[in-house]
């Protein structure tokens, strides 16, 4: 399964690199899978609705390993709805200067995927909270 998820769709899923943790996103998959519920497993060419991105950074995100400290969407999500500012504790590029992906990083397949279903209604936001 994390072949079809993490592989196709998340833009930090390295093959060869460990990959015993997991994303709460892909963990919360795992379980609407088992519970039948049909997940297509591609990325579209279309953004995530601002509102079902709000929703998973409130209820799921917050409560994700990898929140705190490993990911740099959820640093950003946060600074940016704090302050408006991109924080400084980002790598980056040159003299100062943060690159594209820097001030926008990619947020996990999980939190796509999980996007994609909630904004073609196949699945609630209480569908993931009930799952936490």
């Amino acid at each position: 399964m994390k072949s079809s998820i993490c592989e196709k769709i998340c833009p930090y899923y390295k093959p060869a690199k460990d990959e015993s943790l997991a994303c709460l996103g892909y963990l919360i998959l795992e379980k609407l899978i088992s519970k039948g519920v049909p997940i297509v497993c591609e990325k579209k060419n279309r953004a995530l609705h601002h509102d079902d991105s709000e929703r998973l950074l409130k209820y799921m995100c917050i409560k994700c390993p990898f929140y705190d400290d490993d990911c740099d969407f959820a640093l950003v999500s946060r600074s940016n709805s704090a302050s408006g500012l991109v924080p400084s504790a980002l790598p980056h590029s040159r003299e100062g200067e943060l690159s594209e992906n820097d001030r926008n990083p990619s947020p996990c397949g999980g939190f796509i995927l999980l996007g994609y279903l909630l904004g073609e209604n196949i699945i609630g936001i209480d569908d993931i909270r009930n799952l936490i």
